[in-house]
């Protein structure tokens, strides 16, 4: 139940990031690019991972330790969230985007042929 709840604050938080600082109309790309970074990243780490523990570990060692070890590192890193999530003030509104809205309303207009 722990893991499903912060599973979808960070799903929250990264939808966030992607929404103040994607362009408009690049918010799709946006989000699959940096979606996409991460899964290779993770397909890396997870190959790493596997060929290390099989070398050095043998039976179910070799499935335990490995995730032993991962729990602790998103342990560890849920409470550093939180812990900095304590820390910060969040804002009571959302941003205001009005410098940048003019730009982006002639910049939609134009790709629209209007």
């Amino acid at each position: 139940v722990v893991a499903t709840v912060l599973g979808l604050l960070q799903a929250t938080y990264y939808y966030r990031w992607f929404a103040l600082y994607a362009p408009p109309h690049m918010f799709g790309n946006f989000q699959g690019a940096t979606c996409s970074a991460c899964g290779l990243l993770s397909l890396l780490v997870q190959s790493a991972l596997q060929t290390a523990s099989s070398s050095m570990l043998s039976g179910l060692n070799a499935f335990l330790v490995p995730l032993a070890g991962i729990t602790l590192l998103n342990v560890a890193s849920g409470l550093a969230f939180c812990c900095h999530i304590t820390r910060v003030d969040l804002p009571l509104h959302p941003p205001l985007l009005h410098d940048n809205m003019p730009y982006t309303l002639v910049r939609l207009s134009d790709e629209e042929g209007g």
